[in-house]
């Protein structure tokens, strides 16, 4: 059934390629072929029919996103944006096309902060934009949950900080409340949440997943 107007957003220390969710977000190249860092781990685990996808789709403009099968991964696709866009352009294309496979879960890597050199508040706040935009547009939508996934500590205490600000759990913005919500297991296990609450629904009482 299709979420109006709310979707949760799960910060996480962890191994992408080990998501199980429906969409893995994947920062790649034009050739969709980037072999190093977060992208090489993503290819090299989804295996070789994804890299044969992605010849497929190659070469991309900079900024777009091609979608291929998740390979050996436990998702059912792969959303590979083509070089170093806009993250925020970007996510709004991924999300449309995430609608588009009626997808509910997606798994986004902390875009730019390896040799992108973004800072990880960037990366985390170009992301929350992309998603803001979007679900203020699509008030019938099918995502429930992104889960914004960080390998390293200090990307992900960076964000975290970030994320505990006073504005994400006191303030709305551009019509969105949002609350910070702590989940087990603990915090320093690599688990943070907070919910995107739109205007749709502004009555609703926010529940815990």
């Amino acid at each position: 059934m299709p979420v109006i107007g709310r979707v949760s957003v799960i910060l996480k220390k962890a191994d992408i390629t080990q998501e199980n969710v429906d969409v893995i977000v994947n920062s790649s190249n034009q050739n969709l072929d980037l072999n190093t860092g977060v992208s090489g781990d993503i290819l090299k685990a989804a295996g070789q029919s994804v890299v044969d996808e992605c010849k497929k789709h190659g070469p991309q403009a900079v900024g777009n996103v091609a979608l291929t099968g998740g390979g050996n991964l436990n998702c059912k696709h792969i959303a590979h944006i083509a070089g170093r866009a806009k993250t925020t352009a970007s996510i709004l294309q991924v999300l449309q096309l995430c609608e588009s496979k009626q997808a509910a879960t997606v798994s986004v890597p902390t875009i730019g902060t390896g040799k992108g050199g973004c800072l990880p508040e960037d990366s985390a706040k170009a992301m929350l934009q992309g998603l803001r935009q979007h679900i203020l547009c699509t008030p019938l939508s099918s995502l429930k949950t992104i889960f914004l996934v960080a390998f390293e500590d200090r990307t992900y205490e960076i964000i975290k900080k970030y994320f505990n600000k006073p504005r994400y759990s006191k303030t709305p913005r551009a019509g969105i409340q949002m609350m910070a919500v702590p989940v087990a297991p603990p915090l320093n296990q690599g688990f943070f949440l907070f919910f995107f609450k739109c205007p749709f629904r502004l009555n609703e009482k926010l529940q815990q997943l």
